[in-house]
């Protein structure tokens, strides 16, 4: 994957051959997490930006360098983002204007606000699915451990009803 990612992002491919990368990067999981990269590298015209999927993974990760290039290309990058990183950087910039109206931060200029928000939400698309994949083992091991006691139950049953199908059987032969 790490060598994919480098041809993507430093490869011998231009502005050119952006509409056919994204063609054929939107094929699969795996191209499609090369997408981000793609996207960081250079310009996209608004009919290549539709070849962009919808709640595409990791796509976060190019906003700064989108964002660097144009503001409008970076909204219609946060548009096409997954739901969970654009609920996360809507939170940080909800918060962050909070922290600045009660006086707990300075007021900051808002090309500095839109960069740290950038790097941010970067920062979360890189982490996200590492941090997606340990919950999910957490929800498994609670789910396992959960089970644990339903199947002692079912073993004290089982203990049960074979004692029970003995004490039936030793009757029945002694009479």
């Amino acid at each position: 994957m790490e060598v994919a990612h480098y041809l993507v992002e430093q490869g011998p491919w231009g502005p050119q051959h952006l509409y056919r990368m994204l063609g054929i990067l939107q094929g699969g999981t795996f191209g499609r997490q090369l997408i981000a990269a793609a996207v960081a590298r250079c310009p996209l015209t608004p009919a290549q930006w539709t070849q962009v999927p919808l709640a595409c993974p990791r796509l976060g990760t190019a906003l700064p360098a989108v964002l660097q290039r144009s503001e409008a290309e970076a909204a219609v990058l946060v548009r096409r983002m997954p739901a969970g990183e654009q609920h996360y950087l809507r939170t940080l910039a909800l918060y962050l204007g909070a922290a600045q109206r009660r006086g707990h931060l300075p007021s900051l200029p808002i090309p500095i606000t839109d960069r740290l928000l950038a790097e941010c939400a970067a920062h979360f698309a890189t982490e996200l699915p590492q941090k997606q994949r340990a919950w999910q083992q957490q929800q498994q091991q609670q789910q396992q451990a959960a089970l644990l006691p339903d199947l002692g139950l079912l073993a004290a049953a089982v203990a049960a009803v074979v004692a029970a199908a003995a004490a039936l059987i030793c009757l029945l032969k002694g009479t």
